[in-house]
């Protein structure tokens, strides 16, 4: 019986989509626009500062899965968290990192990692 090497199958599949369908279609597919991304946001941050971000203040905030806009990221960072970003996709964290700059937050940690083992999340933990 011949042995196969594992083979991460998201990573091949984030790097198409990212590529095919750019910043905005990884999170909205087709129909989606930057506006309606932005109220969603905004709505889940809401929630989030109403219910929940007063009782992890000071804490690091890990966005598994960043995604090509960041948009929780720079939201994290605006609101004074030290940030983590994580995605399997490079093309995704460059599309992260320069929205990221666009909104003028620094100090994000991007980190290229598989989501279901989070095998360099955790070797970062110990380095911070």
């Amino acid at each position: 019986m011949e042995s196969k090497e594992r083979k991460s199958w998201g990573e091949e599949i984030w790097e198409e989509k990212a590529k095919v369908q750019g910043e905005i279609g990884v999170i909205q597919g087709v129909r989606g626009s930057k506006e309606t991304i932005k109220n969603t946001t905004a709505i889940v941050m809401g929630i989030l500062d109403s219910y929940f971000l007063s009782f992890v203040k000071g804490k690091d905030v890990l966005d598994a899965g960043v995604g090509p806009l960041a948009r929780f990221s720079i939201e994290f960072c605006k609101r004074g968290y030290k940030v983590i970003s994580v995605d399997i996709s490079n093309t995704t964290l460059n599309y992260a990192k320069e929205n990221i700059e666009k909104n003028g937050c620094k100090g994000i940690t991007f980190i290229k990692d598989d989501l279901t083992s989070l095998s360099k999340i955790k070797d970062a933990s110990r380095v911070a």
